[in-house]
């Protein structure tokens, strides 16, 4: 191939690497999440691995989300955990064991299913080969609010969300992690998810904190 022709396939591959658009995702689906990461201690800059997984439901709609999430501790065993954002109400119920949950105020509205207009565009690129590749295009953007930078991936056809990547300060720690988002399905299936356990909604149950 002689260099003209190879300048040619440069220069039409940076043309192509240069289209994206500001796409919106689902406004209510289902996926699977892996998690992995880690705390950063400041102190001897110690590294304390993240690894789990969890379940996520998302009504943008509806104003609510629930995460169930599995982090894997040292012995081997999980630590579960059940979140519920309402975000109509401005509350989020945080169940951990049988019947323990605390019910806390929400300072921030549900995220919306779209790329943020300030996202910086990084990169089209496809994940996979052959007939089997899918094409994806990667964005940074800055939440300002909970201080965190953010690394979004998603699919350049639909912007079903492939991989979320977080860095940032979270409860006085630095952490970074990665939400690897697998088995995105549209809707709801049993809308009880978003149901709260009857534990938090007693008047003698935990006082609401935040």
């Amino acid at each position: 191939m002689s260099l003209k022709s190879v300048l040619h396939v440069v220069c039409l591959s940076l043309a192509v690497a240069n289209v994206y658009s500001y796409c919106c995702s689902r406004h209510k689906f289902e996926a699977t999440l892996e998690i992995t990461g880690a705390i950063i201690h400041s102190i001897g800059n110690t590294m304390i691995p993240i690894n789990g997984y969890a379940h996520l439901f998302y009504d943008y709609e509806g104003k609510r989300q629930r995460l169930n999430s599995h982090i894997l501790q040292p012995d081997g065993s999980y630590r579960n955990s059940t979140t519920i954002n309402l975000y109509s109400l401005n509350k989020q119920y945080t169940m951990e064991g049988a019947h323990q949950c605390t019910e806390y105020r929400l300072h921030d509205t549900v995220r919306d299913p779209c790329v943020p207009d300030g996202a910086t565009f990084l990169v089209n690129s496809t994940i996979g080969s052959g007939q089997h590749s899918i094409a994806v295009q990667f964005f940074l953007f800055n939440d300002v609010a909970a201080g965190q930078w953010n690394k979004l991936v998603v699919t350049a056809d639909d912007c079903t969300p492939v991989e979320l990547t977080v860095q940032g300060v979270v409860e006085g720690v630095d952490q970074i992690y990665t939400y690897t988002f697998t088995k995105v399905t549209p809707g709801i299936r049993d809308e009880k998810v978003f149901d709260i356990d009857k534990s938090c909604l007693t008047s003698h149950g935990p006082p609401v904190v935040g």
